[in-house]
């Protein structure tokens, strides 16, 4: 339980909103048990469990929840099932997934649960992205074609 996490440490639903960035109104619901963890972004989770300096994983198993993606977004993931992805562990699959075929919704949902530093790393692995959001990627991150998974070894690169 939430509160759990926070009473053992001694910390505030105020001390923990200043510590993670993360509003005191949704802390505060978690605390009463008024909100669940899986209805809040998994950047705010993620800022949260380093703030109370313990690991995602055990901030979601202690919330005995695990933050999921939305069942409206089972569309673009039409070749899994999507109660078995774990944002964390699959986000070198999710984050390309919405960015290309999610529209707005799913990139609202990549750029709120996922941190800047996160959606770079994807952006320079992945080689699922189609030309345009691989061009919209590289030119926000500032990053140069060679620096791109996608550039650098195209479907027709076998031989690399």
């Amino acid at each position: 339980m939430f509160r759990k996490l926070l009473d053992e440490r001694n910390i505030t639903c105020y001390s923990l909103s200043k510590r993670s960035g993360v509003s005191y109104t949704a802390i505060n619901e978690l605390y009463r048990g008024e909100r669940d963890i899986g209805e809040c972004s998994f950047k705010n989770v993620v800022a949260m469990a380093n703030a109370l300096e313990v690991s995602l994983d055990e901030i979601l198993k202690e919330c005995s929840c695990r933050a999921t993606i939305p069942e409206s977004f089972a569309k673009y993931f039409w070749d899994t099932d999507i109660g078995e992805l774990d944002l964390l562990k699959h986000k070198h699959y999710i984050i390309p997934r919405l960015l290309e075929y999610g529209g707005y919704e799913g990139f609202s949902f990549v750029w709120n649960s996922y941190t800047y530093e996160e959606i770079k790393d994807v952006a320079m692995k992945s080689r699922n992205l189609g030309s345009k959001t691989a061009y919209s990627l590289m030119n926000h991150f500032k990053l140069n074609e060679n620096q791109m998974a996608y550039f650098t070894m195209r479907s027709g690169d076998w031989r690399q």
